[in-house]
């Protein structure tokens, strides 16, 4: 063997070395991006049965808010248990003055005619306000 030959040999025994470092760090960072990847889940499934309890915790604070209200307030006991429903007008533009009047005596307890109905709910805010000013 010649100078060449030997040259060859070591720098094909560098290069070989030097494959098996990098496959040998590959390796490495593969396992520890693994570990990464289990402890993000892990982490991940922590939060989210935290937020599932966060949210149970909110859900029953909510109904506990609602039986409260239910129990204090006789005005919405008496709205929810109306006995009629109404079916809704499937067109915005079928909406007539029947229908608001109907609406206006009989959701709001407003009694008395066409005009007076008006004047109830036309005039109470203008005269309010004119009532204020000097």
């Amino acid at each position: 063997m010649n100078n060449t030959d030997n040259n060859s040999i070591s720098l094909l025994h560098a290069m070989y070395n030097e494959i098996l470092s990098l496959k040998t760090g590959q390796e490495k960072a593969k396992l520890e991006m693994k570990a990464q990847i289990e402890e993000l889940k892990l982490e991940m499934k922590t939060s989210i049965e935290d937020l599932n309890l966060e949210i149970t915790a909110l859900q029953s604070q909510l109904e506990n808010r609602n039986i409260s209200n239910q129990h204090t307030s006789p005005s919405v006991s008496a709205i929810s248990s109306a006995n009629t429903i109404r079916k809704p007008v499937s067109i915005f533009r079928e909406i007539t003055l029947k229908h608001i009047f109907k609406m206006i005596s009989e959701d709001l307890g407003i009694e008395g005619g066409k005009v007076d109905i008006w004047q109830k709910i036309a005039t109470k805010p203008p005269c309010q306000t004119a009532i204020k000013q000097p």
